[in-house]
């Protein structure tokens, strides 16, 4: 009988750790649904302090991710203007080149996010190797970045405001992709779209104090850029935690 008790519980024990490890994500973030239903506010100013207490110690992983994925967009993107050039007889075809290609060059920011979340959430970062995990979600944010560079340029056409609320509105779009990885482009645009517009004021003004801060920081050569960068990043990481983490 003792033996037989001491396996029950055995079974118990593995089956709840397989259990932890299976719906690790589920536990941890809202589902979409949940997120564009979840009442959320923030501060501004609250919310740029806090980031800029999180960029001491953090700022050499976040560099390099941004470094790489600088350079990989500039290639891809160099690339896509040549082609541009090659085919520029046949205006439809350059254009689309040039949306496909831009698209393409924005991939590597998914790089960016995935350093930027780990530090968040104080886990150990390699930032090279975590950095190229981008390459599991090509597809997905390349047909995500053509879909959502069509609608904003064509919101910009729309007398710009609709250009400038669209622009605000999928800003947490990448964001959402890293997380919900299997979700369609649409539903992942309009979870954004839904989630920014209930605070959309405060995330134009987010934006445009950070762009002032970015700035400003570049004059000097560049070198505030060191640490402002990781700021901005620090910024969008704790907004969309604010909103996902459960």
């Amino acid at each position: 009988m003792n033996n037989d008790k001491e396996y029950d519980v055995v079974i118990i024990k593995d089956e709840d750790n397989s259990s932890q490890n299976y719906s690790n994500n589920n536990d941890k973030y809202r589902s979409l649904n949940e997120a564009i239903n979840y009442d959320y506010d923030f501060s501004v100013s609250d919310l740029i302090s806090e980031a800029w207490g999180m960029v001491n110690g953090n700022k050499l992983p976040i560099f390099i991710a941004i470094v790489l994925a600088g350079i990989l967009g500039t290639i891809v993107s160099y690339i896509g203007q040549i082609i541009s050039a090659l085919v520029i007889a046949i205006p439809v075809l350059s254009f689309v080149v040039n949306i496909v290609f831009g698209a393409a060059s924005s991939i590597f920011a998914i790089g960016v996010i995935i350093v930027v979340l780990k530090l968040a959430n104080r886990e150990k970062v390699d930032a090279a190797s975590d950095f190229c995990q981008f390459t599991k979600y090509w597809v997905p944010i390349l047909i995500l970045s053509i879909v959502m560079s069509i609608i904003v340029a064509i919101g910009f056409t729309l007398l710009i405001i609709p250009g400038i609320y669209l622009a605000v509105a999928y800003s947490l779009a990448y964001w959402i992709l890293v997380i919900h990885p299997n979700a369609s482009f649409w539903d992942i645009l309009e979870a954004s779209r839904k989630i920014v517009t209930r605070r959309w004021f405060k995330f134009f003004i987010l934006s445009l104090v950070l762009g002032v801060i970015l700035f400003i920081s570049a004059i000097p050569l560049g070198i505030g850029l060191i640490w402002t960068l990781p700021l901005c990043n620090f910024a969008y990481a704790l907004i969309f935690k604010k909103i996902f983490e459960k």
